[in-house]
């Protein structure tokens, strides 16, 4: 589970489903599934609140928008599997941390 960086939204996984939350009206504002059968491990919101990136026990950190669930980009690594993930302050990058203690960083553009 994470908080949008206003706090205005958060988002929670549960299996291979991502909802996002309107925390004021208390409802779902979007909602998809992973493309793969892999369960969604980690999730982070962007610093302006507009994307998430989520990892799933593969080799792939995808970025979805925020406002409609679409997949925006799929970011591969072939080090292996990918547990955690989160943005940098600026934005401009995200890391991610592997299964065996790796750790990759990709610029965001």
């Amino acid at each position: 589970m994470a908080f949008s960086p206003d706090g205005s939204r958060f988002a929670i996984a549960r299996g291979r489903l991502v909802v996002v939350y309107d925390v004021a009206r208390r409802r779902p504002l979007a909602s998809w599934k992973n493309p793969t059968p892999k369960y969604v491990l980690s999730l982070a919101f962007s610093p302006d609140g507009r994307t998430l990136i989520t990892v799933s026990n593969d080799t792939v950190a995808r970025l979805w928008d925020v406002e409609t669930g679409c997949e925006k980009a799929a970011l591969a690594w072939g080090a292996g599997q990918l547990k955690a993930v989160a943005f940098a302050p600026d934005g401009m990058r995200a890391a991610a941390s592997g299964k065996k203690g790796t750790i990759v960083v990709w610029d965001i553009d």
